[in-house]
């Protein structure tokens, strides 16, 4: 197992060699990797994202009203036009995502 995981961090990290002494003291290898998940939790993740991604383009911001957000419709969307730049930019305009966050890889 941890020669998998060694090698999953290798392909991670393809690009920087000997990434490890880069990182910050306290930092642990096995908390770099994606986290594993079974078929129907990726399912449910998949349906939770897709209903809440549908939040962003509702005009009558039903939900962002209800959750009482500190930001505004105009405000969020202008915010998730940034994060999908973003990810385009960094993983390629294949990524997919038109609208919102798909999941949180990023926090790797």
């Amino acid at each position: 197992v941890a020669d998998v995981q060694r090698r999953q961090l290798e392909v991670l990290f393809s690009e920087v060699p000997n990434f490890d002494k880069h990182l910050p003291l306290g930092i642990h290898d096995c908390n770099l990797l994606p986290l594993e998940v079974s078929k129907e939790e990726e399912r449910a993740n998949r349906h939770h994202n897709d209903k809440t991604c549908g939040y962003l383009t509702d005009r009558l911001w039903r939900m962002g009203a209800r959750a009482e957000w500190m930001l505004a419709r105009g405000e969020v969307l202008f915010l998730s036009l940034v994060a999908n730049l973003w990810m385009k930019t960094t993983h390629g305009s294949g990524y997919g995502y038109t609208v919102g966050i798909d999941r949180p890889r990023f926090c790797r």
